[in-house]
């Protein structure tokens, strides 16, 4: 396979290996004539990690196979050998045998670089769960994330809430420190010093079928999902309740691509 895209950006490319490496290693990317895929379960089977790029994300897809492909890739290494990426466009090509990335950055250097493909034993990628959401929630990236942020490592659970007109994250789980962030309907979400530039503000949006949806959640992987914050804007929470997982979602500014996450609710000790 001969595959060529060029995707506009090198460093928010970088940016989402960066925000998928901590949880997964080896990876299936299914290419497409209409994108790029990735839908698989993290290393421990817990956290189902779902990317699209959509063709409409890159400034040239060339893909001419009747069939999808798939490419195994090593994430880590992936990481490792993006990190010189710039902001200049970044060119993808899928060869027999392996991926060679390519830019030409402003200073009239070019680089290249090859890696080779990885033989995954283990078939971990599978479709996302199918979930009859009955709230979803759309807030500030930078307020979800700096919320997570703050428990600082010695909390164990965060418990969302979401009623018509609010939304609370609550922090638990520590013996001498724990609190909340509460957000109502009116209030519009953004950095204190307003949008970040090519950002906008994000007012606080709820669609809900029920008065009350609340689940608890082990905190330790939503430090792993605040990782791609810096992504978008805006995330949006897709919730059931009871057993049902919760989807984090972060839309990929200026395209209808998004990074998500699906993880599975906690059984509170109470219950």
């Amino acid at each position: 396979m001969v595959i060529a895209a060029t995707f506009p950006d090198g460093k928010e490319f970088y940016r989402l290996i960066d925000a998928m490496s901590a949880l997964l290693d080896d990876i299936h990317l299914i290419i497409s004539k209409d994108g790029l895929r990735i839908a698989t379960l993290d290393n421990d089977h817990i956290v189902m990690v779902d990317l699209w790029l959509p063709k409409d994300s890159f400034l040239k897809y060339n893909y001419r196979n009747k069939q999808e492909t798939k490419a195994g890739l090593s994430l880590r290494k992936l990481k490792k050998t993006l990190v010189w990426a710039t902001v200049e466009p970044l060119q993808l090509s899928f060869l027999p045998r392996s991926v060679k990335f390519s830019q030409n950055n402003a200073d009239g250097v070019t680089k290249e670089i090859e890696q080779s493909y990885v033989d995954i034993e283990q078939e971990k990628s599978s479709g996302t769960p199918q979930v009859d959401w009955l709230a979803e929630v759309t807030c500030s990236s930078y307020i979800f994330s700096n919320t997570i942020k703050c428990s600082d490592n010695v909390h164990d659970t965060i418990n969302l809430t979401v009623k018509p007109r609010s939304f609370e994250l609550e922090i638990k789980g520590n013996d001498y420190i724990n609190g909340k962030v509460i957000l109502n309907k009116k209030t519009q979400t953004g950095t204190p010093e307003g949008p970040e530039p090519g950002q906008q503000t994000c007012q606080l949006q709820i669609e809900t079928k029920e008065k009350n949806i609340s689940q608890l959640f082990s905190i330790k992987f939503f430090r792993y999902f605040v990782g791609a914050a810096e992504l978008s804007s805006k995330v949006q929470l897709s919730m059931h309740g009871e057993d049902k997982p919760i989807k984090v979602c972060f839309p990929l500014n200026d395209s209808d691509g998004y990074l998500a996450f699906f993880l599975a609710p906690k059984v509170s000790s109470d219950d």
